[in-house]
């Protein structure tokens, strides 16, 4: 659990700090498909990717593997893969704990891709 929090927290600073890029996980089918069938074997409620929020579901990579955040049913699972190819079975906040901090790194995410109203808005204020 210790390891969980320290590992969002530095995510957070990260991010802040500009270190980290995250994209839409829907830009990377292959990391998607991953995620989702971790999700399916996880999950003891016949989840399925019918139930991830992709416009909320991010990914960010860290040398040879990624960090993903995916939306399920307004929840957010935390997902590590030390490479593309890892056998991972189960997102490391199984018990949908840390949704606090992981809403709080999801929003830094969203903010890294600003929607039609904040782009017009910035262009009217830069005028």
């Amino acid at each position: 659990m210790a390891t969980t929090e320290k590992l969002i927290s530095s995510l957070i600073q990260q991010t802040k700090n500009g270190k980290l890029n995250w994209d839409y996980l829907s830009n990377y089918h292959k990391l998607e498909t991953i995620a989702t069938d971790i999700l399916e074997d996880f999950s003891e409620y016949a989840l399925d990717e019918n139930d991830v929020d992709s416009d909320l579901s991010f990914y960010t990579e860290y040398k040879t593997g990624f960090f993903i955040l995916l939306n399920v049913n307004l929840e957010i699972l935390l997902i590590a893969l030390p490479t593309i190819d890892a056998r991972v079975h189960k997102p490391l906040n199984t018990d949908y704990e840390h949704q606090a901090e992981l809403l709080r790194l999801q929003n830094l995410a969203v903010k890294q891709h600003p929607n039609v109203e904040d782009f017009v808005e910035d262009f009217i204020n830069d005028l």
